[in-house]
């Protein structure tokens, strides 16, 4: 009797065990963080973000009546030459897959960007070099 319960326990163990349903996991994006006027290397491309041209989103705690945006100017360079300048607009809402900045560089590589940082609070002001941009070289 008392092996007809173990092997019963077991089987049900088991079964329990390979029952379970296999599902796709998308793995995290894990976003760089490039620093006002900073610079990072990413394969032969030097990337900076050079300007911070207007931020006149909403600050956390207001209600207004347009959001606003965050616009940026970033620097592409190669072999310490200016390849391109780009110019970004960021609602301030911008987190997801889906609306990400891509910013392609000669065909070779594809960059996403996803949200500048950080956001407006109320009665206090952002200095300038406290900003970032948050990006990722990974589809």
């Amino acid at each position: 009797m008392l092996k007809r319960k173990l092997v019963l326990i077991c089987l049900m163990i088991g079964y329990i065990g390979f029952s379970q349903e296999n599902k796709n996991v998308t793995p995290p994006i894990v976003l760089k963080k490039l620093q006002y006027q900073d610079m990072v290397t990413i394969g032969d491309y030097n990337l900076k973000f050079s300007e911070l041209i207007s931020d006149s989103r909403c600050p956390n705690g207001v209600t207004c009546v347009w959001a606003g945006e965050v616009v940026i100017e970033v620097e592409i360079y190669k072999n310490n030459n200016l390849l391109t300048t780009e110019t970004f607009n960021f609602p301030p809402t911008n987190y997801t897959v889906q609306e990400r900045k891509a910013l392609s560089i000669e065909d070779k590589l594809t960059l996403y960007l996803y949200n500048v940082m950080p956001a407006p609070e109320v009665d206090k002001k952002i200095d300038t070099t406290d900003y970032y941009l948050q990006f990722t070289d990974a589809n």
